[in-house]
Protein backbone atom coordinates (compact mmCIF):
# COMPACT_ATOMS: atom_id res chain seq x y z
CA UNK A 1 0.00 0.00 0.00
CA UNK A 2 1.40 3.38 -0.97
CA UNK A 3 2.47 5.97 1.59
CA UNK A 4 -0.16 8.36 0.20
CA UNK A 5 -2.84 5.75 0.91
CA UNK A 6 -1.59 5.48 4.52
CA UNK A 7 -1.78 9.27 4.87
CA UNK A 8 -5.32 9.37 3.49
CA UNK A 9 -6.52 6.60 5.82
CA UNK A 10 -4.85 8.16 8.89
CA UNK A 11 -6.53 11.49 8.22
CA UNK A 12 -9.90 9.65 8.34
CA UNK A 13 -9.37 8.27 11.87
CA UNK A 14 -12.36 9.27 14.04
CA UNK A 15 -10.19 10.82 16.78
CA UNK A 16 -8.81 13.24 14.19
CA UNK A 17 -12.23 14.23 12.80
CA UNK A 18 -12.62 16.97 15.41
CA UNK A 19 -9.39 18.58 14.19
CA UNK A 20 -8.99 20.96 11.21
CA UNK A 21 -8.29 19.16 7.92
CA UNK A 22 -4.86 20.76 7.43
CA UNK A 23 -3.79 19.61 10.91
CA UNK A 24 -5.08 16.08 10.19
CA UNK A 25 -2.85 15.93 7.11
CA UNK A 26 0.21 17.12 9.03
CA UNK A 27 -0.48 14.55 11.77
CA UNK A 28 -0.81 11.88 9.09
CA UNK A 29 2.64 12.77 7.75
CA UNK A 30 4.12 12.56 11.24
CA UNK A 31 2.50 9.19 11.97
CA UNK A 32 3.61 7.71 8.65
CA UNK A 33 7.13 8.83 9.51
CA UNK A 34 7.24 7.12 12.92
CA UNK A 35 5.31 3.94 12.01
CA UNK A 36 6.06 0.51 10.60
CA UNK A 37 3.60 -1.69 8.73
CA UNK A 38 2.34 -4.97 10.19
CA UNK A 39 -0.13 -7.42 8.64
CA UNK A 40 -2.20 -9.75 10.83
CA UNK A 41 -4.55 -12.60 10.00
CA UNK A 42 -7.92 -13.25 11.64
CA UNK A 43 -7.34 -14.33 15.26
CA UNK A 44 -4.05 -12.48 15.56
CA UNK A 45 -3.55 -10.50 18.77
CA UNK A 46 -2.54 -6.86 18.61
CA UNK A 47 -2.45 -6.31 22.40
CA UNK A 48 -3.09 -8.54 25.42
CA UNK A 49 -4.87 -7.09 28.46
CA UNK A 50 -2.59 -6.57 31.47
CA UNK A 51 0.67 -6.71 29.53
CA UNK A 52 3.26 -3.97 29.40
CA UNK A 53 5.06 -3.02 26.23
CA UNK A 54 7.25 -0.29 24.81
CA UNK A 55 4.42 2.30 24.96
CA UNK A 56 3.12 1.63 21.47
CA UNK A 57 -0.03 2.41 19.56
CA UNK A 58 -1.35 1.09 16.26
CA UNK A 59 -3.28 2.61 13.40
CA UNK A 60 -5.73 0.22 11.80
CA UNK A 61 -5.44 0.99 8.09
CA UNK A 62 -7.53 -1.94 6.79
CA UNK A 63 -9.59 -4.63 8.51
CA UNK A 64 -11.44 -4.92 11.80
CA UNK A 65 -10.59 -5.61 15.44
CA UNK A 66 -12.38 -6.74 18.57
CA UNK A 67 -11.55 -4.96 21.83
CA UNK A 68 -12.28 -6.98 25.00
CA UNK A 69 -11.98 -5.25 28.36
CA UNK A 70 -13.77 -6.25 31.54
CA UNK A 71 -15.95 -9.38 31.27
CA UNK A 72 -18.96 -8.64 29.09
CA UNK A 73 -17.47 -5.44 27.69
CA UNK A 74 -16.50 -5.88 24.05
CA UNK A 75 -16.70 -3.62 21.04
CA UNK A 76 -15.61 -3.66 17.42
CA UNK A 77 -13.20 -1.27 15.75
CA UNK A 78 -13.22 -0.88 11.96
CA UNK A 79 -10.59 0.75 9.78
CA UNK A 80 -9.44 3.41 9.78
CA UNK A 81 -8.97 3.80 13.50
CA UNK A 82 -6.39 3.85 16.25
CA UNK A 83 -5.81 1.49 19.17
CA UNK A 84 -3.42 1.58 22.09
CA UNK A 85 -4.34 5.09 23.20
CA UNK A 86 -5.93 3.93 26.45
CA UNK A 87 -2.58 2.73 27.76
CA UNK A 88 -1.65 6.42 27.92
CA UNK A 89 -4.23 6.86 30.71
CA UNK A 90 -3.09 3.83 32.72
CA UNK A 91 -0.58 4.94 35.35
CA UNK A 92 0.98 1.46 35.36
CA UNK A 93 1.45 1.39 31.58
CA UNK A 94 -0.52 -1.83 31.21
CA UNK A 95 -2.89 -2.72 28.42
CA UNK A 96 -6.52 -2.21 29.47
CA UNK A 97 -7.97 -4.58 26.86
CA UNK A 98 -7.17 -7.49 24.60
CA UNK A 99 -7.32 -6.42 20.96
CA UNK A 100 -7.61 -9.16 18.36
CA UNK A 101 -8.14 -9.29 14.60
CA UNK A 102 -11.63 -10.18 13.31
CA UNK A 103 -10.96 -9.24 9.67
CA UNK A 104 -7.51 -9.45 8.07
CA UNK A 105 -5.72 -6.30 9.17
CA UNK A 106 -3.06 -3.88 8.01
CA UNK A 107 -1.66 -1.90 10.96
CA UNK A 108 0.90 0.83 11.36
CA UNK A 109 2.66 0.34 14.71
CA UNK A 110 4.25 3.36 16.35
CA UNK A 111 5.86 4.47 19.59
CA UNK A 112 3.87 7.08 21.51
CA UNK A 113 7.20 8.54 22.61
CA UNK A 114 8.31 8.97 18.98
CA UNK A 115 4.95 10.46 18.01
CA UNK A 116 4.95 13.01 20.86
CA UNK A 117 8.61 13.87 20.20
CA UNK A 118 7.84 14.42 16.50
CA UNK A 119 4.86 16.63 17.43
CA UNK A 120 7.09 18.79 19.61
CA UNK A 121 9.86 19.00 17.02
CA UNK A 122 7.64 19.51 13.97
CA UNK A 123 7.99 23.17 13.01
CA UNK A 124 4.51 23.40 11.49
CA UNK A 125 2.63 22.07 14.55
CA UNK A 126 1.96 24.92 16.95
CA UNK A 127 1.64 24.66 20.72
CA UNK A 128 -2.08 25.33 20.39
CA UNK A 129 -2.44 22.54 17.83
CA UNK A 130 -0.54 20.12 20.09
CA UNK A 131 -3.03 20.94 22.83
CA UNK A 132 -5.91 20.20 20.43
CA UNK A 133 -4.37 16.82 19.55
CA UNK A 134 -3.89 15.97 23.23
CA UNK A 135 -7.51 16.81 24.03
CA UNK A 136 -8.75 14.76 21.06
CA UNK A 137 -6.83 11.70 22.26
CA UNK A 138 -7.99 12.15 25.85
CA UNK A 139 -11.62 12.35 24.69
CA UNK A 140 -11.25 9.25 22.52
CA UNK A 141 -9.57 7.24 25.27
CA UNK A 142 -12.17 8.35 27.81
CA UNK A 143 -15.02 7.27 25.53
CA UNK A 144 -13.45 3.87 24.95
CA UNK A 145 -12.78 3.38 28.64
CA UNK A 146 -16.48 3.86 29.29
CA UNK A 147 -17.30 1.24 26.65
CA UNK A 148 -15.00 -1.24 28.35
CA UNK A 149 -16.13 -0.70 31.93
CA UNK A 150 -19.75 0.53 32.01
Amino acid sequence: MAVDRFRDRISEIPVFQMLPSDLRLRLSDILVGVSSERNLEVGGVVYEKGTEDENTGAILIEGALEVRGDPGHTFQVSAPNIVGEMQQLNEFGQRTATVSVTEEAVLLDFSWHDFVHALKEHAVITESERAQVKEAFKACAGDRLKELTD
